[in-house]
């Protein structure tokens, strides 16, 4: 399926716009336990790679 230009990811414009959904998330994360190796970790290491 082709992607319409108009639905593509822009992390910056979230950040500006949504920010505050990461914000109010963080804690979040420690009750995740995200464990090395675990696919929480890999998603998030791949987002940092792109920002």
């Amino acid at each position: 399926m082709a992607q319409d230009s108009t639905n593509q990811w822009n992390a910056q414009l979230y950040d500006t716009k949504m920010g505050f959904v990461s914000e109010l998330g963080k804690g979040v994360l420690e009750l995740l336990a995200p464990r090395p190796g675990g696919r929480f970790v890999a998603e998030l290491k791949r987002k940092e790679e792109r920002s």
